[in-house]
């Protein structure tokens, strides 16, 4: 009876942890959508220091969160848009606006499959039939 009240708790813990994790990195990225947004209006209506500053802020956002979503998963896309904000970052300081609107949008398409990454699913290609060989 003890093993399986112990079981019981290990599942809510385990459920509690994965929940936890899709709410903290679905909620990062989103904020930094949003102010990879604003960063891009904000150089659209010419104000060129303030879209410096949102990229910067972005960038240290970003950062900082890294580091708690990388107790859940691998280094592979967050240090990727990790790389990709310093690009455009670069890019926006620099003057080459048509390559820093492009690497937003890269950056956006990024976030969005993090998020999508993030929703919980069942694989079903685990299950593999495999057919007879003929000789």
């Amino acid at each position: 009876m003890k093993r399986l009240f112990i079981a019981i708790i290990l599942l809510f813990i385990v459920a509690g942890l994965c929940t936890f994790e899709f709410t903290l990195n679905t909620k990062e990225s989103q904020h930094a959508s949003e102010y990879l947004k604003t960063a891009q209006q904000q150089m659209v209506d010419g104000n060129e220091k303030e879209a410096i500053q949102t990229m910067k802020k972005l960038k240290e956002l970003w950062e900082s969160n890294v580091e708690s979503m990388l107790i859940f998963i691998s280094h592979e896309k967050p240090d990727e848009i990790c790389e990709n904000i310093a690009v455009a970052e670069s890019y926006l300081k620099s003057g080459e606006l048509p390559e820093f609107y492009a690497e937003c949008k890269r950056i956006e398409n990024e976030l969005e499959h993090f998020r999508d990454l993030e929703i919980p699913t069942i694989n079903l290609s685990l299950i593999h039939i495999s057919e007879p060989t003929r000789q």
